[in-house]
């Protein structure tokens, strides 16, 4: 399935016989996500920012060599898979390359049988490290008996730089993940400090007893249900009855995509009203009681705003924050990940790592942030701030 020169070439460089532990890594992630128009990859990118932040560390922990799998395009050139071997991909489910095929493949339990093969030449013998791995991959690796860490933009990114959520299939890894966990109570003991960025000099009228809905993109991943996507208009009963027990119920779009579904809405909702500002100066707002969305990370931030969280579909991230909770949640980690001494200590249980050294990185403030191009509004109550005031 995978153009035959490039996987042999993979295999010559990489091995691909089963040894008793991993010796080497594999960057990949969910691959055969697409743009709306099914014209090209999403992650490729993604993938590679991933790999350019952490095969360092890695390697100095497990003297590892990593390669990538992912879609090539653009200057991304190295992930094995082209267009043909996407087409392939989804041919072999019997569907056509777009976004509507992307959904229904996307949370399948088994994979056709050429297809499970050669993902079996490719990851065999390997630590997979993912960013945002499709269920069906990590359902697949997990039936292989292949480790991963799947690596994940954790839903709470109101700090001083952004939380990577961190799980993986092998239980002890995860408890050894667990270990370098972000405690709940310093992100509960930050928002408070933000709150007072955000408020400061904020003056939207907003009647009190209000409720925030909070669009999304379409087409998500967070915006799927059995295979497709859903919005706003699925759930129209219970959004009517939210906006009913409240004064005001007040509607932010999703800034990068106006939703056809905010008419439908508009039409049937008689206290609503649409707002443009800063989300996290509206959860600072005391006025608001309920924030409220499909499955927006905002909704889980709105908790440590001492706000209701109401999820239509579903939360956005299922988290592991406390000792008791389900041991398969994605762990909130700072910037140890950063460290060798982070991996050596995670990866001991499966692979061979040296000794620690030590070896730190002084935090920076929005590094992250920064690296992948994403700041979700937080500059606007940080950085901007003393940039406009310089001017």
């Amino acid at each position: 399935m995978i153009r035959t020169a490039l996987l042999h070439r993979h295999v010559e460089k990489h091995g691909a016989s089963v040894s008793t532990s991993p010796d080497r890594v594999v960057f990949t992630g969910d691959f055969l996500r697409l743009n709306a128009a099914g014209t090209r990859p999403t992650q490729h990118q993604n993938i590679r920012w991933l790999r350019n932040i952490l095969s360092t560390p890695i390697a100095m922990a497990t003297g590892c060599n990593s390669s990538v799998f992912c879609w090539n395009s653009g200057a991304v050139r190295d992930g094995l898979l082209g267009d043909a071997d996407i087409n392939r991909f989804y041919g072999s489910f019997g569907l056509p390359r777009s976004i509507h095929s992307w959904a229904r493949i996307h949370g399948i339990d088994t994979l056709p049988r050429r297809m499970e093969s050669m993902l079996r030449d490719v990851f065999r013998g390997s630590l997979v490290v993912g960013f945002e791995m499709a269920p069906y991959l990590s359902t697949f690796l997990t039936r292989e008996g292949i480790p991963f860490v799947n690596v994940s933009l954790h839903p709470v990114r109101f700090l001083d730089d952004l939380l990577l959520g961190f799980a993986s299939n092998h239980p002890a890894i995860q408890e050894a993940i667990f270990g370098h966990r972000l405690d709940d109570a310093s992100i509960r003991l930050i928002a408070g400090l933000q709150k007072a960025s955000a408020a400061r000099g904020f003056n939207a009228s907003v009647a009190p007893d209000s409720a925030l809905f909070l669009m999304q993109t379409w087409y998500d991943q967070s915006q799927l249900r059995d295979g497709r996507f859903v919005s706003p208009t699925d759930f129209l009963d219970e959004i009517i009855s939210c906006a009913a027990e409240h004064e005001e119920f007040l509607v932010k779009e999703h800034p990068l995509e106006p939703h056809p579904a905010i008419s439908t809405m508009a039409a049937l909702i008689p206290n609503m009203r649409l707002v443009k500002d800063n989300v996290y100066s509206m959860l600072a707002l005391p006025e608001i009681r309920t924030v409220a969305t499909l499955s927006s990370s905002v909704g889980l931030e709105a908790e440590y705003f001492d706000k209701q969280s109401r999820f239509f579909l579903r939360e956005p991230l299922k988290l592991r924050r406390e000792a008791e909770d389900d041991r398969d949640g994605y762990v909130a980690i700072r910037d140890a990940f950063l460290m060798p001494d982070f991996w050596r200590k995670i990866l001991a249980p499966v692979m061979p790592v040296s000794q620690p050294d030590g070896i730190t990185v002084p935090f920076k403030p929005n590094r992250l942030r920064i690296a992948i191009r994403g700041f979700w509004g937080f500059n606007e109550i940080d950085t901007d701030i003393p940039v406009r005031m310089a001017k």
